[in-house]
């Protein structure tokens, strides 16, 4: 019987809504500003993919494809497959949507040998599908690029890029 009423008092817990606490060291106004801090960084990603997308309308010309990572490039990387062979050196220039060059050297970077690229999130993922000496543009949401801190220098925060992007 003392087995039974057990039982039956952990089965009528079980069936009790649960009670979520924050962990320790967690408040819940700290979860209820995470939440908004999500809902706001979603609504500018939002806004940026549109800004560049209506960017696009406005330069039909220039031919983009979408890529998997959510930012633009003059190539269309969809049916290409990764590259097995690490880059040893590349270069990029950073301008606005503007078109306006924001640093006038580019960003050169060059390995002695195969390494791992520790870059621009959309630069890494553009680098994994070049080909030796193919140059592309990209178009990057400020979240693939320098985010909500900028560089620190020339870039502020939130800023969507243009990246000519050369693979040697």
């Amino acid at each position: 019987k003392k087995q039974f009423l057990l039982l039956a008092f952990f089965s009528l817990m079980a069936c009790q809504k649960q009670v979520v606490y924050a962990p320790v060291g967690y408040s819940n106004q700290e979860k209820e500003n995470l939440d908004a801090s999500i809902k706001i960084n979603k609504n500018r990603n939002q806004q940026e993919r549109e800004f560049i997308q209506n960017w696009l309308k406005q330069h039909p010309k220039k031919r983009f494809f979408n890529t998997k990572m959510n930012y633009w490039a003059s190539i269309d990387f969809n049916p290409r497959g990764k590259n097995e062979e690490k880059p040893l050196s590349y270069e990029y220039f950073l301008y606005d949507m503007n078109e306006t060059l924001i640093y006038q050297n580019p960003i050169m970077v060059e390995h002695k040998y195969p390494a791992e690229i520790h870059e621009l999130v959309a630069v890494e993922d553009a680098l994994q599908y070049m080909k030796k000496n193919e140059e592309v543009v990209l178009l990057v949401p400020s979240a693939l690029a320098y985010g909500k801190n900028g560089d620190g220098d020339k870039i502020p925060n939130d800023l969507p890029l243009i990246i000519r992007l050369k693979l040697k």
